[in-house]
């Protein structure tokens, strides 16, 4: 997320988590653990990025693919 949002809109956004799954807010990031696959969660992507305006996101295993090619020493 370029800006942090607020508050009251971390915590609508923390709440739209389904039961079983994990929302958390670094700075600028919301990291999200799905309990199964991410096609299979009932989490509201559309609500999530109505919420915090354009988003965009990586699987765990494109986050990996980038610091393996860009950040491995």
């Amino acid at each position: 997320m370029r800006d942090p949002p607020a508050e009251p809109t971390r915590e609508d956004v923390l709440a739209m988590a389904p039961a079983g799954e994990h929302l958390l807010f670094t700075t600028s990031e919301l990291f999200w653990l799905p309990s199964a696959g991410v096609l299979d969660s009932d989490l509201d992507l559309t609500a999530v990025e109505r919420a915090l305006g354009v988003v965009t996101g990586r699987t765990k295993n494109t986050v990996e693919r980038i610091q393996a090619r860009y950040l491995a020493g």
